[in-house]
């Protein structure tokens, strides 16, 4: 079992304004919702494939809102992120049944283990998904809880799958506070034990926009204190002086920091069906 082969499926989904990010949106504009969702979605991949690949594991990304031809121009942009991942349409459904989707295939294609993420996490780190690994050498399932009733992660290892599979994923309120605690309840009507990973914050709304500036501020120094802007990014407040220099005038590790999120002044994506 210590070699049981793994797979991590990466649910994401085509950063086009208005296809995704449909909560943030509605606060900051469908665009710059898509460019977030279009940052993040390469976060988790660069993560996700760094660590699939140093580990020898499958990376698989199953996308929505792209047809066959979008998903191969994209999986041709996304190359040098991820580059030993494949990817495919979610097809269609509940969250839930999109999910069980890509588990059964997954275990189809010879998995022991299988892991799923999404593309909300601006925290995602190669530690959080090593952990989950190691857990299901043992343990049958694992969670990792979001801070908004959700949870960020799910990962089964065969036996588990087998013993639960679907009944995890069926009559869960998708969108809800009540997500973790349904699933929870699942896997307890099974009989399956839960592991559960730290808790983590998913960006679905402006308020959960605070760890990602965290993510996006430079190290610290002795520079001058930041703000946010949509129109400008971040910006120096309050000090005259140039914002390459720290406060002693000699250049320091934030020189090279740009004041905005590159993510958020980037041109707008196009679709790769067209």
């Amino acid at each position: 079992m210590a070699t049981a082969p793994l797979t991590l499926v990466v649910m994401a989904r085509w950063p086009a304004p208005g296809r995704c990010k449909s909560r943030l949106a509605r606060q900051t504009g469908r665009w710059r919702a898509a460019q977030v969702q279009r940052r993040l979605t390469q976060h988790s991949l660069q993560v996700g494939g760094s660590w699939s690949q140093r580990h020898g594991h499958s990376l698989e990304v199953a996308v929505d809102g792209l047809g066959p031809r979008g998903l191969r121009r994209w999986q041709q942009q996304l190359h040098p992120l991820a580059p030993g991942a494949q990817l495919r349409a979610q097809g269609g459904g509940s969250l839930g049944c999109r999910m069980q989707r890509q588990l059964k295939r997954a275990f189809q294609g010879g998995a022991e283990r299988v892991l799923v993420i999404g593309t909300d996490l601006p925290a995602l780190e190669t530690q959080d998904l090593e952990a989950a690994a190691e857990i299901l050498l043992s343990a049958p399932l694992v969670i990792g809880p979001a801070c908004d009733g959700g949870y960020w992660l799910m990962g089964l290892n065969r036996a588990g799958f087998q013993r639960a599979g679907a009944h995890l994923m069926g009559g869960i309120p998708w969108g809800t506070s009540q997500v973790l605690q349904a699933s929870l309840a699942a896997a307890a009507q099974r009989a399956l034990p839960v592991q559960l990973l730290r808790e983590q914050n998913d960006l679905d709304e402006g308020q959960d926009l605070k760890d990602w500036w965290r993510c996006q501020l430079p190290p610290p120094c002795a520079a001058p204190p930041w703000r946010w802007s949509f129109r400008r990014g971040w910006r120096p407040s309050g000090y005259p002086y140039c914002w390459r220099t720290c406060s002693r005038g000699q250049p320091g590790s934030c020189a090279r920091r740009s004041w905005s999120i590159p993510a958020l002044n980037q041109t707008p994506l196009r679709s790769p069906d067209r």
